[in-house]
């Protein structure tokens, strides 16, 4: 606890503005997609469809 404390903030602040950097120039350059997850093989799920189930029901 007392390390939180003590610490600065400011490192998680400039990795977090790095990452973000980072990625939005891997999209903008087109090595990254921004629907990867739609591609990456999971089947998407038909509009309506339930997505989670009532035990016993």
């Amino acid at each position: 606890m007392r390390f939180d404390s003590s610490a600065s903030f400011m490192p998680f602040v400039r990795y977090r503005i790095a990452l973000g950097l980072a990625i939005i120039a891997l999209v903008a350059a087109g090595a990254l997609s921004p629907h990867a997850a739609e591609s990456a093989g999971r089947r998407a799920r038909p509009q309506g469809a339930v997505t989670h189930s009532i035990a016993g029901a």
